[in-house]
C-alpha cells in the first residue's frame, strides 16, 4: 500500500476524489463549480488530503466538504481573485497595509499580519473587503496546501470604530470552512481593554 508522508494512503485520496466526481457530476457538468478547481480535485490529491484531514478522516464528510467548499468558490469568485495584472479590489486597501506576510513563528511558519486599527468598518464596501480579505488567504492557500501559515491579530491602537463582526464572521468561515488546513493557529497582540470582554 502506498502510504504519503502524513499517513493518509493514496488510496483513500483517490477513493474521495472518485467519489465527489460521481457523486456531484450533475453540479459538474452545470458548471456549477468552477472548472479550474473541477480540474485541480482531479489532479491534486494534496488539496483533497486538506480536505480529509479537517473532516477528521471520515470521507463522506470530506466529500460533501468539497462540494461545500467549491460551491462557494464558484459564487464568490475564489478564482478569479488571482487575475494576473487585475485586483479584484481597490488598490488603495494595499496602501493602507491591512493585512500584509511578516516575519515567521518559531518553527519557520509565516505570519499573515492584520493591522486591525487600520481598518474601519462601513469606510469602504464590504464586498470589496472581503475580497481583500480573500485575495491573501487564496494567494497562500493556491500554491501551498500542505505548510500551514499564522494569523497575527495586532490590535495595537485599535478602539470600537475598528471593530467588524461582519468581517469577523467571514474570516470564521474562510477558515473554518473555505481554506481548510491553511491556519496553524491564531495570535492576538495588545489587545486593549476597549475590546477586551473582561
Amino acid at each position: 500500500m502506498n502510504i504519503d508522508i502524513s499517513g493518509v494512503p493514496e488510496e483513500d485520496l483517490v477513493t474521495i476524489q472518485k467519489s465527489f466526481l460521481e457523486k456531484f457530476k450533475d453540479k459538474i457538468s452545470i458548471e456549477l463549480y468552477n472548472p479550474k478547481d473541477i480540474e485541480r480535485i482531479k489532479k491534486d490529491t494534496k488539496w483533497i488530503k486538506a480536505f480529509h484531514k479537517h473532516s477528521i478522516d471520515d470521507q463522506e464528510k470530506t466529500v460533501n466538504m468539497i462540494d461545500e467548499v467549491l460551491t462557494w468558490r464558484k459564487q464568490f469568485g475564489a478564482n478569479e481573485l488571482l487575475t494576473p495584472g487585475k485586483l479584484p479590489f481597490n488598490q488603495k486597501f494595499l496602501e493602507m497595509g491591512i493585512f500584509f506576510k511578516r516575519h515567521k513563528d518559531r518553527n519557520g511558519l509565516p505570519i499573515l499580519n492584520f493591522q486591525v486599527k487600520c481598518h474601519v468598518k462601513g469606510k469602504y464596501p464590504q464586498e470589496e473587503f472581503f475580497k481583500y480579505v480573500a485575495f491573501f488567504l487564496e494567494k497562500e492557500y493556491k500554491f501551498n496546501v500542505e505548510d500551514p501559515i499564522i494569523l497575527l491579530f495586532d490590535t495595537t491602537g485599535a478602539g470600537y470604530s475598528n471593530a467588524d463582526m461582519d468581517f469577523t464572521k467571514f474570516l470564521i468561515a474562510c477558515l473554518k470552512n473555505y481554506y481548510p488546513g491553511l491556519i496553524q493557529y491564531i495570535m492576538v497582540y495588545e489587545m486593549p481593554l476597549i475590546l477586551n470582554g473582561n
